[in-house]
């Protein structure tokens, strides 16, 4: 299990107040590395800059939006990795669908209760795995480095597809391809 205090956490907002609130609330939780950012072009930057464990961003900001933002992380090696929480007030089903294709999960509706809050933050921190979403992923540049040199088979093995590697395997289940949505961005090998 992950350590609260030794959390670092990204806090993506247009609004100076918000971005206190969130601040004073990741506190009382013992989070004590908090760095902000007024945009998700900011927001961005700093992830690239700096270690991030967690990103709580709004939607609505002006220049690049947080899904825009949460977008560009993932196709970043150095940053597709960090756990995206995302805060709004104007959440309908079609805006969480497009966040969670982006591997985002866990949602804080504004104005948010306390609880509402910690569940979000406890989601990553009670994770086994390095990105919290409950799943591993192979990372693009994992997937170049088993590509390798392009000799690899793929067999359908009961709800499943097997990419042998030689001396390694990737099993990726039907299921679960259907139930999270976007695993992968294509990426250009030449």
């Amino acid at each position: 299990m992950k350590k609260i205090e030794d959390l670092n956490v990204l806090i993506v907002d247009d609004s100076v107040t918000i971005r206190k609130i969130i601040a004073a609330n990741l506190q009382k939780l013992g989070v004590t590395k908090i760095m902000q950012a007024k945009s998700g072009d900011e927001g961005y930057q700093v992830s690239c800059s700096q270690a991030v464990d967690i990103i709580l961003t709004d939607h609505n900001m002006s220049g690049m939006n947080g899904l825009g933002m949460v977008s560009k992380l993932r196709n970043n090696p150095k940053t597709e990795h960090i756990f995206v929480i995302a805060v709004s007030s104007e959440f309908d089903a079609n805006l969480k669908q497009s966040y969670m294709a982006l591997e985002v999960l866990n949602f804080i509706h504004k104005p948010f209760n306390q609880k509402e809050f910690n569940d979000a933050i406890m989601a990553y921190v009670n994770s086994s795995d390095k990105n919290g979403s409950g799943w591993e992923r192979v990372t693009p540049s994992e997937l170049d480095k088993l590509l390798g040199d392009g000799s690899f088979s793929v067999d359908y093995k009961e709800k499943s597809l097997e990419f042998d590697f030689g001396g390694q395997k990737l099993l990726l289940e039907l299921k679960d391809v259907a139930e999270k949505g976007k695993m992968y961005t294509m990426i250009d090998l030449d």
